[in-house]
This record gives structure tokens, sequence and C-alpha cells, in this order.
């Protein structure tokens, strides 16, 4: 889960209005076809925001359709029989909207099979009345049915679980390639969205990347000049995940010396608890960032959809802050020990070669998906 570094005075800013952002009445309703529907008036200006959500994506994928997700992502842009290439964009954007497709192993959607109402979630958000809204939504989709190829109307998507085999010993890759600055990128094995240790390695992360004064920042940035950035991210999924470290060096400095103090401040987690200050705001940077990330009708709905794809219930929005109060100093150093290991883990260095006859890139590349 990415998410923007908030300081502490942000925070103090904007936790008054927690109990507001909790306040997400929803209706929800599923339509004869198996269509989920889920609208949540917010009155606050005149504008409506909607979501669709597929349940499918890369990890749904059999052998010899592999990547086909991310294609069809990129096909909605080019049109139809009905629609011409852009026609849709600019049906959307001429009514003030704008359009983005994206890939995740958890959601996106490939044609027949699973381009079907039963698999879909449709999200509401903004001026409107959630009567009214359901009402026509039932008039305008209640028809759809799925195609032939399709998985039957009313039986459930059948059970995948992507989880790797248990990883026992580390593994290394050295990339080669044409750039300026070398890096270093640590992938270590961690448990599924639903999973209880979720909520204390969201904390982790916030003691390891939650701004400057974090950790990582401290240590190889300010404290020994190693690194000119470097971020933990602690991503949710159905399946099980990564809790993954990078950074990028400064100039003269090697990979090896930022996995080295990368493994020193992981060592400072498992090695004592975390002091209460500083489990305090790493608590207060996730709530402020939870509140912000409900401030617009995009960002509700946007949240009420993953919620619903990937934990199984948009409600669970709800509890996230009360799982974040929750975790305790020995939560930290439990899952500590327990993820972010050396035997669970995943080493990507990256070694700047110049092109023959080309000066090296500008920059080192950063993780990320595609678009």
């Amino acid at each position: 889960m990415r998410r923007i570094l908030a300081t502490v005075l942000a925070a103090l800013v904007v936790l008054p209005r927690l109990a507001l952002a909790l306040e997400l009445p929803v209706v929800a309703r599923t339509l004869p076809n198996g269509l989920r529907v889920l609208v949540h008036e917010d009155h606050s200006a005149p504008v409506v925001s909607s979501y669709v959500f597929y349940h499918v994506g890369s990890r749904n994928e059999v052998r010899g359709a592999t990547g086909i997700s991310h294609l069809f992502e990129h096909m909605m842009f080019n049109g139809g029989k009905k629609f011409g290439r852009g026609v849709f964009d600019e049906l959307i954007e001429g009514n003030g909207g704008s359009t983005n497709g994206y890939t995740t192993r958890d959601y996106t959607a490939y044609y027949d099979r699973w381009y079907r109402p039963n698999n879909t979630i449709l999200v509401l958000v903004g001026d409107v009345s959630a009567t009214d809204a359901v009402a026509r939504l039932r008039e305008a989709f209640g028809r759809w049915r799925a195609r032939l190829g399709a998985i039957p109307r009313r039986r459930p998507p059948l059970p995948v679980d992507a989880t790797e085999p248990p990883q026992d010993g580390e593994r290394r890759v050295v990339v080669r390639k044409n750039a300026e600055l070398p890096a270093v990128m640590i992938g270590y094995h961690a448990p599924r969205a639903l999973d209880p240790d979720r909520a204390p390695l969201d904390v982790v992360e916030r003691l390891l990347s939650g701004g400057e004064s974090a950790r990582l920042h401290q240590d190889l940035v300010r404290s020994h000049e190693v690194a000119t950035a470097v971020e933990a991210n602690n991503t949710w999924g159905i399946d099980p995940d990564l809790f993954w470290i990078y950074a990028q060096a400064r100039p003269k400095r090697t990979a090896a010396v930022l996995e080295e103090r990368i493994d020193a401040v992981v060592e400072g987690l498992r090695a004592k608890p975390v002091p209460d200050d500083e489990l305090a705001k790493a608590k207060r940077q996730l709530r402020a960032e939870y509140v912000e990330g409900l401030k617009t009708v995009s960002g509700k709905a946007n949240k009420l959809g993953f919620f619903e794809t990937v934990f199984g219930d948009y409600r669970a929005l709800l509890g996230l802050e009360d799982a974040w109060r929750a975790v305790t100093a020995d939560d930290v150093q439990r899952v500590a020990r327990t993820y972010l290991v050396p035997t669970h883990r995943t080493v990507v260095v990256l070694e700047p070669v110049p092109a023959p006859g080309r000066p090296a890139a500008s920059r080192a590349p950063r993780p990320g998906g595609v678009s």
C-alpha cells in the first residue's frame, strides 16, 4: 500500500476529522444478475465518482494466457464496434470526468470468461440519492448478462490461491545495465491483507519509511549519507505479498553499503521494542493518511471498492484505525522477527554499467507497477 509521507503536523490537523471519516453510510445491493452495487451519498460538492472492480486479474491467469489482464486493460482505450477509438474517453471527459485503467494482481478484467455481472462491483460516491441511484443502476445494468463461455450467472468464481511455496534461503539477483547510480530492492514475504499481522506490518512500514524522521531515512540518508532515497512498503493483496525496501545510492557509494545499512536498521527493530513515542507517531501517520484518503469522493469510491474486492467486505475499511491502535511494541518486534529475516527474502541489486559510446543514464530505475 503506497502512502503519502505524512508529517506529525499533518496528523494533528486531520485527526479531529477522524470521527467524520468513519461515518461512511453505504447502501449495498446485489442485483438479480449478481452485480454488486455500493452507493455512498456525499453532498459536499456537485460531483460524482464511479469505480468498477472485477474479481479477476493476473492471479487468475492460466498457462498460455499470462499477460492477458494487462492487455485487456489497454484494449479498453482502443474502442470497439459501438464506440470508436477515443470515444469512450471523450464521452467521460466531456462530462467533466477522467478515465484510467490499471492492473494489479487482484483486479483487472479480461473479457469473455470474467467480464460478467456476478463478478463485478460498481461503486458510486457523490452528490446523488442512494435510493434513486440504485434504481437507475438496476435499470441500466439489470439486463446485463454474462456472455457465452463465462462462468454461469449464479456460480461464484472458483477459488484461486496464488500463494508461493515457502522460501527457505535468501535469493539474489544482480542486474547490470546502463544507469547512473547503484540501487537495492529487498522483498520479504509478507501475509495477505486479511491476516492479523497486516496491521503491525503497516506500523513497521511507517517506522522505517514514515518521512525524514523515520529510521531508514535517518540512517541511510542523514547519518551515514549512503543513499539519496529510501522507501519501505507493506503491500496488501488477496494472496500473500511482499514487504519491500528500496534504496538508491549516492554517487561513489555501492549497493553493498546500502544493503549493509538496511540490514542494520531492520535488525534494530528485531533487537528491541520500539519506544512508545516513536510507535505513537507511526500510528498518527497511518491515521492521518487514512483520513486524507477519504476526503474526496474519488478516494472514498476507490477505497470502498478496494476493500470490497480484496478484503471481501467494504466495512473492513472502517476497522483499520482500531487495528492500528491495538498494535503494541511487542507486536512490532514479533512481526519484524517473523517476516523481515534474510531467509525469507529476495535481494535485487542494480549495478550501473555505462552503455558503449553513451553516457550513463540520468537516474536509476525506481520500483513500481506498469501503467
